[in-house]
């Protein structure tokens, strides 16, 4: 009877630990919540405004830009994080889709290195693929959560929102009034 009453104690003891931790990470800027349920995100503020400049360092610590300036190629943005479980698909789905993508091409923003570990995203970006390391670009697009994405079109931020499918990011795509050739499948 102590045996199985120390085994329960125990367990709620391990559960207690595992819910505060998934809080944790679940508050930490730029991470995905342990779960995409629970209220919608808002809208993006920047849809139709300038793009802001897209500036930081790579995983290795060199200094790079995506141009999104007017003139300058469509770009999907994808801001990712090497750890939330959203992203994981969108890390090695993004690396072998952006040669089928027709429209723009794609480059993935982390958090800045103080948030991100450098090491991690180099693990888990794919060759060929411009990540972007820079908190204050999440900031300046106003994304407050891993799998947004964020289509920069002649200067302007055309749609943006969250996905976590091929479908959804289509939709938001599809705000743009261009889906741009993104496909529906992997």
């Amino acid at each position: 009877m102590i045996e199985a009453v120390a085994i329960a104690l125990l367990g709620v003891l391990v559960f207690g630990l595992l819910r505060t931790q998934t809080r944790r990470t679940a508050a930490v800027p730029g991470r995905a919540p342990a779960s995409n349920t629970g209220p919608a995100p808002q809208p993006l503020r920047c849809v139709g405004a300038p793009a802001p400049a897209v500036a930081g360092v790579d995983p290795r610590g060199a200094p790079v830009t995506v141009a999104v300036g007017p003139g300058a190629d469509p770009v999907l943005l994808a801001f990712l994080t090497e750890g939330c479980r959203e992203c994981a698909m969108w890390w090695s789905a993004l690396g072998s889709a952006r040669r089928a993508l027709l429209g723009p091409s794609v480059a993935v923003v982390t958090p800045s290195p103080s948030t991100e570990r450098p090491e991690a995203v180099r693990r888990v970006a794919p060759a060929g693929l411009p990540v972007v390391m820079s908190s204050d670009t999440w900031e300046a697009y106003g994304v407050s959560a891993a799998s947004t994405f964020v289509l920069v079109e002649g200067g302007q931020v055309r749609a943006g929102g969250r996905a976590y499918t091929w479908d959804e990011l289509a939709a938001v795509m599809a705000a743009a009034g261009d889906p741009g050739g993104i496909p529906t499948g992997p």
